[in-house]
């Protein structure tokens, strides 16, 4: 009987050392799953933030894209607008050939260069008839008279002094483009464009 009181406390204590070694095993795991799910949350509460950031950096470039793209438009529709006002003077300056000063305009252009000999001096086809007597002073003093393909104006060019005067149309507009681009833009748009436009 002492045999089986003994095999019955050694059962008995082997039963509880099983309970709570269960029990312990049991806590573990659930620590060890609670663990586990914290990292797995940390790591999607991670990647939906990097996942977050990427999408709002490639938000924030399509906007700064679209941003340039519409400035770009912007300008170019600026630039096309200069140019019509300058194609516009220029189909101006085209009609001002008919007027009668225009001949008087190109000899007082031809005299501001004084007693240039041996110089060529180069008209705008069409100016033929214009210049005709203005022509003919020219070449007594060995000037080389030329017409070529410009709006209107004349291009002198004196190669002993190496020089070549431009009072083409042409060459006139440039200028005052390059120079009164800034008040040509605050009239047209009221601010300052690029200078390169």
């Amino acid at each position: 009987m002492v045999k089986e009181k003994i095999m019955e406390v050694l059962k008995e204590e082997a039963r509880q050392r099983i309970e709570e070694i269960a029990k312990n095993s049991e806590k573990a795991s659930e620590e060890l799953r609670m663990r586990r799910r914290a990292e797995i949350r940390e790591k999607e509460d991670a990647i939906l933030e990097a996942k977050k950031a990427e999408l709002e950096r490639e938000s924030e470039k399509k906007i700064s894209k679209a941003r340039l793209a519409a400035k770009f438009e912007v300008l170019k529709m600026k630039n096309e607008m200069i140019e019509e006002v300058f194609a516009e003077a220029s189909k101006r300056l085209a009609k001002e050939k008919k007027n009668m000063h225009y001949g008087q305009l190109l000899e007082r252009l031809v005299a501001s260069e004084g007693e240039a000999s041996n110089a060529t001096v180069v008209f705008a086809k069409g100016d033929e008839a214009v210049v005709k007597r203005l022509v003919g002073k020219l070449k007594k003093k060995n000037n080389r008279v030329v017409f070529e393909e410009f709006a209107g104006g004349v291009r002198i060019i004196m190669p002993e002094l190496r020089k070549e005067l431009d009072f083409s149309f042409e060459s006139r507009l440039r200028e005052c483009r390059r120079e009164h681009m800034p008040e040509i833009s605050k009239l047209l748009f009221g601010g300052a464009v690029d200078k390169k436009a």
